[in-house]
């Protein structure tokens, strides 16, 4: 005997599947819209978030991005969104900055994406004094915070170290005395070495020195205009000077008998740091510096 369906019971399981059907569209919506809530960390796994590593843009002598990778994977036969990350960023143990940086980047289902972070600071800022800065080759980082992927908030933490770029290094390359004369005003040129050990260009904006020949003051001034520095190279500066032989009490011994002297170097680098202006950073080197005399080819 045939059944039939009455009126009550088409309703009833029309009603039925209408709320099976809402409930996916809502469940859906939810996740569209990366709700987290219980329903949809009941039916999603958890996105797995791996460090993928730290590299350095922007760099310069005094301020650089460094850019943290990660790799988000969804296991999920379905795709969610990259909503945010949050993140708490540290340097030598104090806390720094912390906020969420909204990214919305879609995630396929079984699939992955690249999520960055950057971070831009001032080296010199990072310290109490020019001093503490200048005796430090590296800071320590510590990176924390989640990520938020659909319906979950996904925690991640990464330590590590960034070296500080190094400041130039000073010498004196050799002292010209070919024009050196007993009687009159003789012309000395000075040439400086100005080393630029890292792999980006530098630009002083000028330069005062001060310098000892054999614990002897020698010479004592300053200079304004210096061109950039290339990256890992250096760069002379010949920087004339008069005297007379009354003026030198060493110039007797060292400057007639003599090929070389030790010397003692020291003064102050004048940089324009961002945010903070101009700034003064001392140096100081010894070393032995070859007189340059009439006849005498340097090499």
């Amino acid at each position: 005997m045939k059944k039939t369906m009455s009126a009550g019971n088409f309703f009833q399981r029309t009603n039925a599947h209408k709320k099976t059907v809402l409930v996916v569209l809502i469940v859906k919506i939810m996740m569209i819209w990366g709700c987290a809530t219980l329903v949809d960390q009941e039916l999603l796994d958890k996105p797995v978030v791996t460090f993928e590593g730290m590299t350095l843009e922007n760099m310069s002598l005094f301020e650089s991005t460094p850019v943290f990778s990660f790799k988000v994977s969804n296991p999920n036969p379905m795709s969610i969104k990259i909503r945010s990350i949050g993140y708490s960023f540290k340097i030598n143990d104090k806390k720094f900055i912390k906020g969420v940086a909204d990214k919305g980047i879609p995630l396929k289902a079984v699939g992955s994406e690249q999520v960055g972070l950057s971070v831009t600071f001032n080296y010199p800022g990072l310290f109490e004094s020019v001093t503490e800065f200048i005796q430090s080759d590296k800071i320590a980082y510590d990176l924390s915070g989640f990520i938020g992927a659909g319906p979950f908030a996904i925690p991640y933490q990464t330590k590590g170290f960034i070296d500080i770029p190094g400041l130039p290094k000073i010498s004196i390359k050799y002292v010209d005395t070919s024009n050196f004369s007993l009687t009159g005003t003789s012309t000395v040129i000075i040439v400086f070495s100005i080393e630029n050990p890292n792999p980006f260009p530098i630009q002083l904006k000028g330069l005062n020195y001060s310098i000892n020949l054999s614990e002897t003051r020698f010479a004592k001034g300053s200079f304004k205009t210096v061109s950039p520095i290339a990256e890992n190279s250096s760069s002379l500066v010949k920087i004339p000077m008069n005297v007379t032989f009354s003026e030198l009490d060493w110039s007797l011994d060292n400057v007639l008998t003599k090929a070389s002297s030790e010397y003692e170097l020291s003064g102050k680098m004048k940089f324009y740091v961002p945010k903070m202006g101009k700034k003064n950073f001392p140096f100081h080197h010894t070393g032995n510096v070859s007189f340059i005399k009439e006849g005498t080819e340097m090499k």
